[in-house]
This record gives structure tokens, sequence and C-alpha cells, in this order.
């Protein structure tokens, strides 16, 4: 399989592979999309791994993703806490490449908490946030991806 030299899910998909290692799981493949990926020549061994984002939350997953952002610096880790007020993390993903920017993935990882979608921001972590969410807006505002799109939504 070709990759596009314009990649903006180039760091998005390493992401995925290395959750993928702590937080997969291997699932027989269905006869019919086997047959499919046979049929257009993806290699495959009759399995995928599916990744269970409800399993990422806790200390431990915390460390594991900062390990993960030590080597790649665009990825931005930012504190917060979660419904029981414990020091949990966001992580800022950008889809970019030198080309074009198409937006950014934000992964909530609770550290106490299950609830994956509600999170607490105090006004530092808030501070935090909006300053990362303005340094990648002032990368990306002159982009014509970043243009078309908020043109697009009748924002401007």
């Amino acid at each position: 399989m070709k990759l596009v030299k314009n990649n903006v899910h180039k760091l998005w998909h390493s992401f995925v592979r290395y959750l993928e290692k702590r937080f997969g799981e291997q699932v027989k493949l269905d006869k019919s999309i086997k047959k499919l990926y046979d049929k257009i020549g993806l290699e495959n061994d009759g399995y995928r791994t599916e990744l269970h984002f409800n399993k990422i939350q806790g200390y431990d997953s915390i460390k594991y993703l900062n390990k993960y952002i030590k080597k790649h610096k665009e990825v931005v880790e930012i504190g917060v806490d979660d419904n029981y007020h414990a020091g949990s993390s966001i992580y800022l993903i950008p889809h970019e490449s030198k080309e074009s920017y198409m937006g950014t993935t934000v992964l909530f990882v609770p550290q106490c908490s299950s609830e994956n979608n509600l999170f607490f921001l105090y006004p530092n972590h808030l501070d935090n946030l909006i300053k990362e969410l303005q340094k990648i807006q002032k990368k990306h505002k002159k982009s014509e991806d970043y243009c078309a799109r908020k043109n697009k939504d009748g924002k401007n």
C-alpha cells in the first residue's frame, strides 16, 4: 500500500499503533471482510486489532502515553482533573503535514474515573489548553486548508 506524501494522519496512525500494543485486542475478521482484504491485496492473518479507548485510564496509562510523547514532541499533554478531581491528562494530537493541517484529535485519559468524556478544568488547566490551542491556530491560520474549513462552516 502506497502512503500519500502529504499524509496528515501519519502521527495519528503512529499514536494508534502505540496504543494498540497495550490497549488493543485481537479480533477475528468477519469472513466478508477477510474476503475483501484478500481481494484488494491487503495483507492479513485473519485478525485485526480493536482498540478500546475506554480502557485507556489510570496513572499507568498516563505514564505509558508520556513515554510516547517524549519521542513525539508534536503531541502535547495538558494536565486536567477527572470528575473525582484526580490529576488526569488530555492529549492533543495534530493531524498535520508540512503542507497542510486538518485538525487535532483530543484524547482524555482520566486517572480515577471511568468517564472518558467528562473532565474538569481548573483556571490554570484552562489557560494551558487555550495557550496550546492558540499555538496550533497561529501555526495553521494562514494555511489554505484552515481557511477553507473555517469558511465552509460559515465562520470567519
